[in-house]
């Protein structure tokens, strides 16, 4: 090999590989331990046989790698194999180092670059900021990455002979922070967006239906997408080759903000800081939506078909009146999770037969728990929220509700078991010291303290209980019950009628009392107490009580009540260990990361660390809880949604700091004392939509299970209109409470009154 290896390995960390291009000696040992120049040579002199120091079988040495990691060395690995061509190769290579030289300041005088025996390259350079290995970028209908780094724990062959820059392996130095990012912010812009999942938005013209083309299709076919952003953002590369047009918003800092897909014409933003939301494909008529009518796809649709797109609408006849409540299906908004979230679901729901929205749902529950106390957002002086949830699955028993949030909840589950087992290890100890206590005559026992319980998951849903318990487990509890409806007849078991008002304290954060008359009273400032389990429809059905219903506590529950949970067929194929290993570490990490940041009060309490709102946010919440007073207000409103939906005004800022936390968490960046942005707010709003549609179907299914639209009059049966009739007969004229008619019945107030004035029109 033409390079003093001697001179390399003062700078750097070398490792011996064999023909396969593993290494032949202990790899795991040499990621963290350097060879000496000795041990090196005798390992690179190797020809192959049993080694004579444990008599195992080593292939000969075949070539050199260079430990990444070490010393902060981290390469781009650009791996063209995955073309078919050497044309292809030669194409894509061209382009993506024109995109560096272009945009990083004298590109090859602060990067080495060596060409690798696949006609690959590997970009070699030091940061402070080097990570593990990460994929960056893979190719359409691709399982391995095209562009990828090694980083930590990670190493790269030695291409002496292939040197393609101005400097040598000898010449690697530290680059800046901002021309590392360039580096990957580019590399990512090869990364395959699936465009077939994107589900295109479709605004409703609620008193019209077309027969073919609708009026965002028809704008979709006659805009062109660079027209009309053209006052908003440049093109910063037209390469021919490229399959997408790199753009770049008028006055931004950064080298791009993202690219225009030359095949659909969709637009896909990375920067956040333009009216339009980023990491998600725009088509025109989104563009002309955000840009024109503030993001209202039902304003915007209906401005364009009065300016002529689509075919001509006709007017068709209304729903029946049964229907005037029935919610739209709303899938869970996937997308708000990062990606290898995603993923994981996605591969857990197919391979072992589990439900997504279930897995997603518990997803919001872990995270909520992991959070606890340590951080608060602020909407506005004297309001912060906490992100309490108390979330029901719902669905028949034996398909899948416990499985498949198990999936997601086990890496905190196995937390929780490894506190219990220390405690008990630790109390036994205390014990054993307190007998040595009794028996010892001059005090000479080493003192040992009393455990606490450290425990983060409860079974024992009693508030005593849990007070005792969360007064030693400080930041947060959750509660996991594989059936809700043990916990809410257990809940005033002891005590009638208080341990409901305790609950409702609690999901507000609010400090709560146990006064008790043969013991010291209880009490707990910060309660954190998340709440998740699962609940068979008609059971949930009969908690649906006045006094739930009156206190507001039942509209504190979102719900989770998938349409497709059902039976499944047996999936043969198996869930790799490495997603499963992957996401279990991921959420442990997250988990301990929260720990470590931990700051208590001189009475020791957690000081929670406060997330605030961008501008941006701010005015997105605004819209959002003015809209949502809006149906509070609205007669056409069914009266039995409107409470709810005061609640779910209180559950977007709780999502979206749950969010915030998440994304920062997998962007490697602190979470705490930080602003959410406008994108996360936006999620969070779609996250509430989700959740709303959840309510409604929840409710309908109520009232047709229970026939509340029939009474018995002897042994006939009778429909919702001659119910009222009858009941109307009984009624004071002047003090009807359409209101609570509304709610007796499961209509509008609007409905209410459409049948009062066809009795008072009969008479």
């Amino acid at each position: 090999m033409n390079i003093d290896l001697h001179k390399l390995l003062e700078k750097f960390s070398l490792i011996t590989v064999g023909e396969d291009k593993i290494p032949n000696f202990s790899w795991k040992q040499q990621q963290t331990q350097k060879l000496t120049w000795e041990k090196f040579t005798e390992q690179y002199n190797y020809k192959g046989g049993k080694f004579k120091q444990d008599n195992t079988e080593i292939p000969a040495t075949n070539n050199v790698g260079i430990v990444s990691g070490f010393e902060y060395l981290e390469c781009i690995d650009v791996d063209l194999k995955v073309f078919s061509t050497a044309q292809e190769k030669k194409d894509f290579w061209n382009e993506f180092v024109t995109y560096l030289e272009d945009n990083i300041l004298d590109f090859w005088d602060k990067f080495v670059v060596y060409k690798t025996k696949n006609d690959g390259y590997h970009i070699l350079y030091k940061s402070k900021r080097c990570d593990k290995n990460q994929k960056l970028a893979k190719l359409k209908g691709h399982k391995e990455a095209v562009i990828e780094t090694r980083g930590a724990f990670g190493y790269v062959f030695l291409y002496p002979e292939n040197n393609v820059g101005k400097k040598t392996y000898f010449d690697i130095d530290f680059v800046s922070d901002d021309d590392r990012e360039i580096l990957f912010s580019f590399a990512k812009m090869y990364d395959y967006i699936e465009q077939k999942d994107y589900k295109q938005d479709k605004p409703k013209l609620k008193q019209y239906e077309t027969s073919t083309l609708t009026p965002w299709q028809d704008y979709n076919e006659k805009t062109d997408i660079l027209t009309l952003i053209s006052d908003d953002f440049e093109i910063k590369h037209r390469m021919e080759t490229a399959k997408k047009y790199v753009i770049k918003r008028i006055g931004a800092q950064s080298v791009h903000s993202g690219y225009i897909f030359k095949d659909t014409g969709c637009m896909y933003l990375f920067s956040t800081g333009t009216i339009y939301p980023a990491e998600k494909l725009l088509t025109p008529f989104h563009i002309y939506c955000y840009k024109y009518h503030s993001g209202d796809f039902s304003s915007a649709a209906k401005s364009l078909y009065n300016d002529g797109y689509g075919n001509r609408a006709k007017v068709v006849i209304p729903e029946p009146l049964k229907k005037e409540i029935k919610p739209e299906s709303v899938s869970f908004p996937l997308h708000i999770f990062p990606n290898e979230l995603q993923l994981f679901i996605h591969h857990s729901g197919q391979k072992l037969m589990l439900n997504s929205e279930i897995m997603a749902s518990s997803l919001l529950w872990l995270a909520s728990v992991i959070i606890g106390n340590s951080c608060k957002i602020r909407i506005k002086n004297g309001w912060n929220e906490s992100p309490i949830i108390f979330i029901a699955l719902v669905g028949q028993s034996g398909l899948g509700k416990t499985p498949s949030l198990n999936q997601i909840i086990n890496p905190l589950k196995k937390i929780n078991q490894k506190r219990v087992e220390d405690y008990f290890f630790q109390f036994e100890r205390y014990n054993e010291y307190l007998e040595a206590v009794k028996k010892s005559k001059n005090n000479t026992v080493v003192p040992v303290d009393k455990p606490r319980r450290k425990q983060i998951l409860a079974t024992d849903t009693t508030i005593e209980a849990l007070i005792n318990l969360h007064n030693e487990s400080k930041n947060a509890i959750g509660i996991n019950k594989d059936e809700l409806d043990g916990w809410f007849k257990d809940m005033n078991k002891y005590r009638e009628g208080s341990d409901k008002q305790q609950w409702l304290s609690i999901w507000s954060n609010e400090p709560i009392v146990v006064n008790r008359l043969t013991r010291n009273d209880l009490y707990i400032s910060s309660p954190f107490i998340s709440v998740i389990g699962g609940i068979q429809p008609e059971i949930l059905d009969s908690h649906f009580t006045q006094e739930n219903v009156s206190s507001g506590f039942i509209d504190r529950f979102l719900f989770c009540y998938p349409e497709n949970l059902k039976a499944l067929e047996f999936n043969v194929n198996e869930l790799e260990p490495a997603i499963l290993e992957h996401y279990n570490n991921t959420i442990t990490t997250m988990y301990r990361s929260v720990q470590d940041s931990l700051k208590y009060s001189e009475n020791n309490d957690i000081v929670p660390k406060i997330c605030t709102l961008s501008q941006e946010a701010y005015d997105c919440y605004i819209e959002i809880y003015n809209e949502l007073s809006e149906k509070q207000n609205d007669e056409s409103e069914p009266e039995m949604f409107k409470s709810m939906l005061a609640k779910i005004k209180t559950y977007i800022p709780r999502f979206s700091l749950i969010l915030h936390f998440i994304k920062c968490f997998y962007e490697g960046k602190p979470h705490a004392n930080t602003s959410v942005s406008d994108v996360t707010m936006y999620n969070a709003w779609e996250l509430a939509q989700y959740f709303i549609s959840q309510f409604k179907r929840i409710k309908i299914d109520s009232i047709e299970n229970r026939q509340l639209f029939e009474m018995k009059i002897g042994k006939k049966q009778i429909n919702t209109s001659d119910n009222f009739k009858e009941l109307y007969k009984q009624l004071n004229k002047e003090n009807i409470n359409k209101t609570q008619l509304a709610k007796q019945f499961g209509v509008s107030r609007a409905t209410v009154n459409n049948w009062i004035k066809l009795l008072e029109n009969d008479n």
